[in-house]
Parts: C-alpha cells; sequence; structure tokens
C-alpha cells in the first residue's frame, strides 16, 4: 500500500468539474494524494488547461455531464 502510494505523489491530475462545492470538496482531497491537481470549472477551462499543461498530466478526473460538452467528449477532444 505505501508503494501505491508514492506513486500518486508523482503524478499531476486534471480535474473539470463545473459544481463548484463538489470540486472544491473533491479537490481538497486529491491535493493530499497527488503531486498537483490543476482544477477546471468546465470543459472550456478543462481543454485549455490540458493544452497549457500538455504532456504535464498524468490523469483526468472530469464530470460526465457538463453545460457544453460531456466529459467523455471532452477527453476525447484532448
Amino acid at each position: 500500500m505505501a508503494e501505491v502510494k508514492k506513486e500518486f505523489k508523482e503524478l499531476i491530475v486534471l480535474y473539470v468539474e463545473d459544481e463548484l462545492i463538489i470540486q472544491s470538496t473533491l479537490a481538497t482531497i486529491l491535493k493530499r494524494r497527488f503531486k498537483e491537481v490543476i482544477t477546471a470549472n468546465d470543459e472550456e477551462e478543462g481543454l485549455i488547461a490540458f493544452k497549457q499543461h500538455h504532456g504535464k498530466i498524468d490523469i483526468i478526473i472530469t464530470d460526465i455531464q457538463m453545460p457544453k460538452m460531456d466529459g467523455v467528449s471532452m477527453v476525447k477532444k484532448k
């Protein structure tokens, strides 16, 4: 278990969530587990953040239902 935690501490996460209360709560938890957590408030910000941090992001966690585009489509566009 300690090896898994150490590996998580080396990863950078992009977390996309349009519900700000949920985003804040989960981001706080993720920040305890991962090296860095980059947050985005919607799919457009998520795509911009992905491009800005190209090659740096290891994991994308995204809301499935967002106003303009679902999370799966957003990940496919990256």
